[in-house]
């Protein structure tokens, strides 16, 4: 008798079985990465805001001595009032999306010059997360 084996074609279990290791590990892996892209690219979204908070206090804060010509060393907040910033209390407060950014501008008076001091911190609502951006610029007192 005669037995002629044939040859079968197709896949076995365990060529099946790392097939779906891989693959899913590819999977895996592709949204680990895009998960963290997405989270850096929303972080830097948020210290750039900020970031334009405290360029906004540095620039209002000329402004106001443009303005005014005298400026009062102390803590103060900025407000903007038909387009034209004035100081208010010791800060103020943006909230934006789901954070809440807070700035405050200090000014100190050291010879002729001023020095203003402007700090953005910020928190997330959800978590207790705090994080904070300071911005130095000097103008002359005259």
């Amino acid at each position: 008798m005669n037995i002629i084996k044939k040859r079968q074609s197709g896949f076995t279990l365990v060529e099946v079985a790392i097939s779906v290791v891989i693959i899913t590990a590819t999977i895996v892996v592709s949204y680990r990465l895009a998960t963290s892209s997405i989270m850096a690219t929303t972080q830097n979204g948020i210290r750039l805001q900020a970031y334009y908070l405290a360029t906004e206090g540095i620039e209002a804060t000329r402004a106001i001595k443009r303005n005014n010509s005298i400026i009062s060393d102390g803590t103060y907040g900025i407000s903007l009032s038909s387009g034209t910033y004035t100081f208010s209390s010791n800060q103020d407060e943006n909230p934006i999306d789901n954070f809440n950014f807070h700035r405050s501008v200090s000014i100190v008076t050291d010879g002729s010059i001023y020095k203003i001091t402007s700090m953005v911190w910020w928190g997330n609502v959800s978590t207790d997360e705090k994080k904070s951006i300071k911005l130095i610029s000097y103008i002359g007192v005259n």
